[in-house]
């Protein structure tokens, strides 16, 4: 054979086993891990602007974080895989009672169940919403 011509002669091909002896690691990611908008915010906004309007900066602050309340568009966008999640729908808390009375100048009010609940955000009592 010349010396620019070459050939290859395979005759059975071995895939090799690979056995994985350690647990995967988990790749979800919780709520509580993920980084808000809100909380960046004040250091994306130039200098002269924080010093002198301190009171915007605190509406875009509040601005997102109503964003961020469960249901609204940034907790979509950021926890898309729960909400698309089957096997979370059918047992999903959407609402509770009152475990007792609310005095008219209560507050805390004790309720029955708050587990898909966000730790803050709006209460509806009938037809009014509490901040």
């Amino acid at each position: 054979m010349p010396a620019e011509q070459s050939s290859w002669k395979v005759a059975s091909w071995v895939t090799p086993q690979t056995e994985v002896t350690v647990d995967p690691i988990d790749a979800s990611v919780s709520p509580e891990s993920r980084t808000k908008v809100s909380d960046r915010i004040e250091e994306q906004i130039p200098q002269f602007i924080r010093e002198d309007y301190p009171d915007f900066i605190q509406f875009i602050k509040y601005y997102y974080q109503s964003l961020e309340l469960k249901g609204n568009p940034v907790d979509v966008i950021q926890n898309i895989d729960e909400y698309y999640n089957i096997d979370r729908l059918n047992d999903l808390v959407e609402s509770t009672t009152a475990s007792s009375g609310i005095a008219t100048d209560a507050t805390v009010i004790d309720v029955g169940n708050t587990r898909d609940f966000p730790k803050e955000g709006l209460v509806m009592i009938d037809e009014e919403i509490i901040y």
